[in-house]
């Protein structure tokens, strides 16, 4: 991020600002992430960002939908399912091929476990995903919520961790995803969420020291 920050203040190119909007998600500034994704497409109108990845952790269903950015249907079919459109959700996700690796079969499967509503459907997630090794620490954060909403608690918390100390500090879900709310019993938890904070933090602290308020025109860090 710091880097990042660096190079969009000598060099004004789109490509910087899409990375910040990975950067900042990871550390956990999640508004930031979304100034940087619009001050990406201000620079250029087709350049990629991870921004619908962003809108879903802060819980913006609605933007989510609504940004022409959501290219990725697992956010969306998420997003849809949120919001209680269920059916919806369900025409929109397609199954992963017979011959998708592994990773991509897991993940496919806990789509399916949560949404289907039925019976066993925690066991399948358990089963077929949930003890996975994930790609990347995102990866991880992103399963164990969905781990968390079928109520494998204990995985859920696992991944969480995980996703924690590998660098993903995205404290605002675990404050305030309703699909965590149960793990907020665990006298775990308080800690992991401490961890998260106090990254989150120090994150904000370079963010701040290396003008990034300035450069995105925006103060808030969620």
């Amino acid at each position: 991020m710091r880097r990042l920050l660096q190079r969009a203040r000598r060099t004004v190119d789109p490509e910087y600002f899409a990375g910040l909007v990975h950067a900042c998600r990871y550390a956990g500034l999640l508004e930031a992430s979304v100034a940087a994704h619009e001050e990406a497409r201000s620079l250029d109108p087709t350049v990629p960002t991870s921004v619908s990845n962003t809108y879903l952790l802060l819980g913006d269903y609605e933007r989510l939908l609504r940004s022409p950015d959501a290219n990725d249907s697992d956010n969306k079919v998420l997003a849809l399912y949120r919001l209680g459109r269920r059916e919806e959700a369900l025409s929109l996700w397609q199954r992963a091929p017979a011959d998708a690796p592994d990773l991509l079969k897991s993940w496919d499967a806990m789509i399916v476990a949560v949404l289907s509503d039925a019976p066993g459907a925690r066991e399948l997630a358990e089963n077929t995903g949930g003890r996975t090794p994930w790609i990347d620490p995102e990866g991880y954060s992103s399963g164990a919520i969905i781990l968390a909403r079928l109520g494998s608690h204990e995985l859920a918390l696992t991944g969480l961790s995980r996703a924690v100390e590998a660098g993903f500090n995205a404290a605002y879900p675990l404050r305030h995803d309703p699909w965590l709310a149960p793990l907020r019993e665990d006298p775990r938890f308080p800690e992991l969420l401490r961890r998260a904070e106090r990254r989150r933090d120090e994150a904000l602290a370079v963010f701040r020291a290396e003008g990034g308020e300035r450069l995105l025109g925006q103060r808030a860090a969620a």
